[in-house]
This record gives C-alpha cells, structure tokens and sequence, in this order.
C-alpha cells in the first residue's frame, strides 16, 4: 500500500567488482544502529539491490558474496521520503576479510524529483520557536509562507496542502494547514520533543500524498530505541524582554509555561520498543486596549444636540 511508505525511506544502488562488471546473487544486510531491526535481499542478474519501508535513521550496511572480501558501509543516515543510492565495490578475496568505511548518503538526491526539506530532531529541539511551535520551522523552505490563516506553498490555496503524522493523514477536511499546525489561537498537535524529523515535499511529488496540489508536511515521531532516552523539561516565557506597545504606558503582563516529561526505551532488545510523553502549557495575558474618546468641546456639542423631551 502507498501510504504506508511515505513515513519510511529506501536504499538503492549497484554492486561491481574492481573492473566494473556486476556482481550478481550478493548477500546485502542493513542493520539499524538504534534497533537492531535488520533488513536482507540479494542482488539481481544486473547487481542492482533494493531495500524499501526503512524506518528513517542510522544504518549499517553489508555486502558479503563468495570469492569477495566482505564490504560494510556504517554512519548511513537516511532521511525520511527519501531514496538514497549507494553502490558497492568488491574486491576479490577471502570473505572473512572485511573492507569498512564510514560513509554518509550524498545530500543531492539523484533518485527521485521531489523538491523539499527535511528538519531534523536536533535542529527543532534547539532552534528558538516562538511557542515551541515547529511548524513554524516549516517556513525554512523557500516559497512556504506560515500566518495566523495557515499554510501556503508558493502562493497557492492552504487548503491545498496535505499534512500527516507518521503517513497518517492528519488534515482537518475543512481548514486542513490551519487546524492542524494552529492559528494564533491554536496549540500545536505534537510536542517537539516527541518530533523525530519532519519533511516537506513541493513541486512534483509522488501520489502518497493524495490530494495534495501545493506541497505536504509530514511529520515523524520518535520511537524507541535498545537504549533508555527521555527527558523532562519546563520553558518559560514572560514580558521581560517583550516590546511596550507604543501607545501603553507598560508592558502587557505575560507569563507562559511549557512543561512535561518524554520517555522511550526497549521492551524486549532488537524487538519491541516503546515511546511516550506528555506536555502541559498554562497561559496567563494581560492586554491593554487604546480607542480614541471625544473631546471636551466635542462631548458638549454632542449633549447640546440632543433634544429635549
């Protein structure tokens, strides 16, 4: 089913030998460095491989065939959406000689032509939000423009925007950009400490994104790893350095807290695996309202034309 892969990604690429000629029926294991899952297949009669509905992550790979030293490909960051390449030489010898190299996917994707970005974790846990808000991040895509009304992809209708979680369509049908990623008055629907990455996808796009006509967003949530990882974190926000309005003679009172607790780990190592959290916000604002009032002279003039009865 389409759907299910728009929150994976994939890896491709060919496997040669030091004269170029392809390596056909080679064993090609990747392994995800945080769970342990693994994923295995072989290569075809023209030594191409393709490993798809990969989790988004670090991984390792290997190439391991008769007559070849065994190949291991390790620091493979894989983003999600994408379809990386990466090919594989082998040189002749024994396979119990390994040959290891540290590599990383190129940043120019030369698989498919879907335009967009992908933000990760790192950059959303530190990168100051207004709100603690990551869809604000979204407007680091040139072309994406982020109001009070919604989400708008090179001057297009928001309604014309699809956003899900995890693949799963979560668009309100009749305000989908507004209801999903707030207005001014609006929480956000996930806490970016439960964010793993979150991609954005403009111009032409496969058709896993249903009905959208300007661009997606698709966010991703984190799971649990072999290792124990949480956190517990309170933010504050006040009217200390906020700016007066002009026409008030101080600061409108403000005071913003942001709290919870995020917690995932394994319940059975390499198998089973757990992540949740919960955040809290208490919102307390003063504001002040100016208006113009009459005169004195113009007061009087108004009473004066009243008539008397």
């Amino acid at each position: 089913m389409a759907m299910a892969q728009l929150n994976t990604t994939s890896l491709v690429g060919d496997v040669t030998d030091t004269t170029g000629a392809a390596v056909a029926g080679v064993s090609i294991t990747i392994t995800s460095v945080a769970t342990g899952l693994q994923r295995t297949t072989t290569t075809n009669p023209t030594g191409s491989y393709d490993l798809q509905l990969l989790p988004a992550g670090e991984y390792r790979l290997e190439a391991s065939n008769a007559g070849f030293k065994q190949v291991v490909r390790s620091g493979i960051v894989l983003e999600t959406g994408q379809r990386a390449k990466m090919n594989l030489t082998l040189e002749v010898g024994a396979v119990t000689e390994r040959v290891e190299v540290t590599d990383s996917i190129p940043l120019v994707n030369t698989q498919t032509v879907t335009g967009g970005v992908v933000i990760k974790n790192q950059q959303v846990l530190e990168m100051p939000l207004n709100g603690r808000n990551f869809a604000t991040l979204i407007q680091l895509e040139p072309g994406i423009v982020l109001t009070g009304g919604g989400i708008f992809f090179n001057g297009l209708t928001r309604d014309a925007v699809n956003i899900t979680v995890d693949g799963t369509d979560a668009s309100n049908p009749d305000r989908p950009s507004t209801q999903n990623f707030g207005g001014r008055n609006q929480m956000n629907i996930l806490s970016i400490e439960f964010i793993q990455e979150f991609q954005t996808s403009t111009g032409v796009f496969s058709a896993e994104l249903g009905r959208a006509a300007a661009g997606g967003v698709n966010v991703i949530t984190k799971s649990g790893t072999n290792d124990f990882h949480g956190s517990v974190f309170e933010f504050l926000r006040n009217e200390k350095l906020d700016a007066r309005n002009f026409f008030a003679t101080r600061r409108d009172p403000l005071k913003v807290n942001q709290f919870g607790v995020a917690v995932g780990g394994p319940i059975l190592r390499n198998k089973l695996f757990f992540f949740g959290g919960w955040e809290g916000a208490r919102v307390r604002r003063g504001q002040q309202v100016s208006g113009d009032v009459p005169t004195e002279a113009l007061r009087n003039r108004m009473l004066a034309s009243i008539p008397a009865y």
